[in-house]
């Protein structure tokens, strides 16, 4: 074996004529056959060989899928590219158009739009003339206005009850009306419905109509009950149950399933049970810039047993994990922080849109998602316009009543948006100088993206990820739907590759080829789709000359990795006689030894291999497919007695010593060469054959002794 072969440097002697001669002096120890026969045994397959190594997976979205990349081979002139895509901002949106057209054109006799609130198909907008507008979303159809008036003043916020039979709205001079949602009838009006000279800010529902929360502008929060008495008038009860005292609340959430109340407050967040008579379960320290509002939203998880808790006044996002039942045990730790994120600028709005995604609004009006899997933020776009949000800044300061508000609230006023932002089963709803509709996209939606962007090599990796179940989605039989698509997705991609590109240099053609065909070969190899590869996108590749060399470079790897399955004859005859011409005879040799003998044309292959003395191939394909374990054993000994005699022996020539002696230390020992596992019914006849075989050529056995002897002294050598 060569010092090239074993990786070790020796140092040349000065004397370079007899560099291979031995000092008489020098001591070398004796070893057997048996013993060089167990050292080979014992070194690495990847050097004896030139096997290939395992390549570690690259991840996806980050995502993507594993790479054929790991495995070096001699022709190989550049490194793969780690091939990944990117979900980019995974939102859709758009400009509700008519209802934006319909309240710009009545601002006049109106107002100006204060606050929207959402329930299925319909759409809450008031102004601020206290006038309150029905939508029907899907269709953008006003389906009621109804009028407000002086004594109540101007509207500050509005909300559906659970049911969506029941809207309330909340004033800034600190009135309160409930209505009907469909006939648009008052069911009771409250004109005082907080503190005495503090304005509403927020409204909601704890059960269908009868009891709501009100926010006031003094922080306080006030429960209401409505009630009717015997000549069906509305009584209402009005309870002070937290005092702003105690710390100014500015924002509620009710989590309805559990019946949690969440009171967001300008340095902490209080969670509480309204099952319990209103207790305090925990509290969330929270802390930021004075100017940016606090914010806070929820998600609840399929089974309802997991809640999840988004905190954040500035940039800096806190995610906690909720957990009701710990509420009703009234033991152990009721909130549990599980990450924190980072966003670039503060944020004024935030939303659930999915388990994995929050929706965001910036401080210049930028929207964005922060991506909870991968911990970053997604702007929806570089080129995107400011919103130009409603601000609550009148009601936060008190105008309407005296400007009677704390220095804290005067502080953020100019920020908060509260009112502007309604959502709901993934969809979010905001008002600026138009109404805004953004919503998550699912799985389908973004390989359209991905499709529309003709980014057709990222609309196959993530189809393969979610065919192979790799993202958690909410989408029923997903999987399905997906493998349902993926022929189509695959010939878009296949169409892309040969015609996405008309233009340019040949070199960024190579490129644009080598990319493509590679995310080609990965998607159907991982995903079971070989055999469109084999039917569909193979002629074609092979018909352009260029596409054809790039395919074959690249199926070097995949071959390496047996990610041809069940290949077509023809196809492995080209790839082969491609090897051929352009003398990669190692990779010919690899090729022969992995690929189905039933593809291979192998009188074809037993006299190429013959040819160029490719003793791999050669006993691979004697011993798989002729079950023939002598005539290669005979092949190597009658080139062996051709040089056995010399002196003086080529690097080749050891090499081919080597392969006899490994080869025979296969047969003796019962194993496949040059790795793997003999069938059980030739375990014990092979040995007894090849030593059988080993005393009929007698001929060669001196020119056997001779080999392994110089074998032996030169591997000596090279170990000193």
């Amino acid at each position: 074996m060569s010092d090239e072969e074993l990786n070790v440097e020796s140092p040349l002697p000065e004397n370079k004529e007899n560099w291979l001669d031995i000092d008489d002096s020098t001591s070398l120890p004796s070893i057997s056959l048996d013993e060089a026969l167990l050292q080979l045994d014992q070194l690495d397959d990847t050097l004896i060989l030139g096997l290939p190594g395992t390549a570690e997976e690259e991840s996806i979205l980050d995502g993507g899928a594993a790479s054929f990349s790991g495995h070096s081979h001699q022709h190989h002139k550049e490194p793969s590219t780690p091939i990944r895509y990117t979900i980019n901002c995974p939102i859709a949106w758009r400009k509700v158009e008519s209802i934006s057209h319909q309240i710009t054109n009545s601002e006049q006799k109106i107002g100006r739009p204060k606050a929207v609130a959402s329930n299925g198909n319909r759409l809450a907008v008031i102004t601020s003339k206290g006038a309150l507008l029905i939508f029907e979303e899907s269709t953008e159809r006003l389906l009621r206005l109804t009028f407000g008036n002086s004594e109540l003043g101007a509207a500050a916020c509005v909300t559906f009850s659970d049911d969506g039979s029941h809207i309330a709205i909340g004033y800034s001079k600190g009135g309160v009306k409930i209505v009907n949602a469909s006939s648009g009838s008052t069911i009771a009006t409250i004109h005082e419905a907080g503190q005495g000279g503090k304005g509403v800010l927020q409204i909601i529902f704890l059960t269908r109509q009868k009891t709501i929360l009100v926010l006031d502008s003094g922080g306080s929060v006030f429960e209401i009950r409505v009630r009717k008495n015997l000549t069906g008038k509305s009584k209402e009860q009005v309870v002070c149950v937290f005092s702003g005292c105690n710390g100014e609340v500015v924002l509620m959430r009710y989590v309805r399933p559990h019946q949690i109340l969440i009171l967001v407050t300008l340095t902490k967040i209080l969670i509480v049970s309204t099952n319990h008579g209103g207790s305090v379960m925990n509290s969330i320290p929270l802390q930021g810039p004075p100017n940016v509002p606090p914010l806070c939203d929820f998600f609840v998880s399929q089974d309802s047993k997991i809640v999840k808790l988004c905190a954040i006044r500035g940039r800096h996002l806190s995610l906690y994990h909720l957990f009701p039942r710990r509420f009703q045990q009234k033991r152990g730790r009721f909130a549990e922080l599980i990450s924190t994120i980072e966003v670039p600028l503060d944020l004024l709005g935030l939303s659930f849109l999915s388990e994995a995604f929050i929706w965001g609004v910036d401080s210049k009006e930028q929207v964005g998602v922060i991506d909870l899997n991968n911990k970053g933020w997604l702007p929806l776009s570089s080129t995107q316009t400011p919103l130009q949000l409603v601000y609550a800044t009148s009601d936060f300061k008190g105008l309407a009543t005296g400007a009677n508000v704390s220095a804290a609230l005067c502080c953020l006023a100019e920020t908060v948006c509260y009112p502007a932002i309604t959502a709901q089963n993934g969809i979010v709803f905001v008002l600026g100088v138009f109404l805004y509709r953004f919503k998550i996209l699912n799985e389908l939606e973004i390989i359209e993206s991905f499709q529309e962007r003709k980014d057709f090599g990222s609309a196959a990796l993530y189809s393969l990820d979610l065919a192979k179940g790799k993202f958690h989605s909410q989408m029923q039989n997903v999987q399905a739907k997906v493998k349902g698509r993926m022929a189509g997705i695959l010939s878009n991609l296949l169409d892309w590759t040969l015609d996405g590109m008309p233009n340019g240099k040949v070199s960024d053609l190579v490129v644009h080829y080598k990319k493509n065909i590679e995310i080609l070969l990965r998607v159907c190899h991982q995903g079971d789709y070989m055999p469109f590869f084999y039917t569909r996108a193979y002629p074609r590749l092979e018909a352009d000359s260029l596409a054809r060399a790039v395919m074959f470079d690249l199926l070097d790897e995949a071959v390496l990795d047996g990610a041809l399955v069940d290949p077509p004859p023809t196809l492995v005859a080209d790839y082969l006689i491609n090897l051929l011409h352009e003398g990669h005879f190692s990779q010919l040799q690899a090729a022969t030894m992995r690929l189905p003998i039933y593809s291979i044309d192998i009188h074809w292959v037993m006299s190429t291999c013959r040819q160029n003395q490719l003793y791999d191939g050669i006993i691979h394909i004697s011993n798989k497919a002729l079950f023939d374990f002598i005539g290669p054993l005979e092949e190597m000994f009658a080139n062996i007695a051709e040089f056995s005699d010399r002196d003086l022996r080529s690097d080749s020539e050891i090499e081919i010593g080597n392969k006899l002696l490994l080869y025979l230390h296969c047969c003796l020992a019962g194993r496949a060469y040059p790795f793997g596992e003999l069938p059980s019914h030739l375990v014990d006849t092979v040995p007894i054959e090849v030593s059988f075989s080993l005393y009929c050529i007698s001929y060669n056995v001196h020119a056997l002794n001779v080999f392994i002897q110089s074998a032996i002294h030169l591997t000596m050598r090279s170990s000193y």
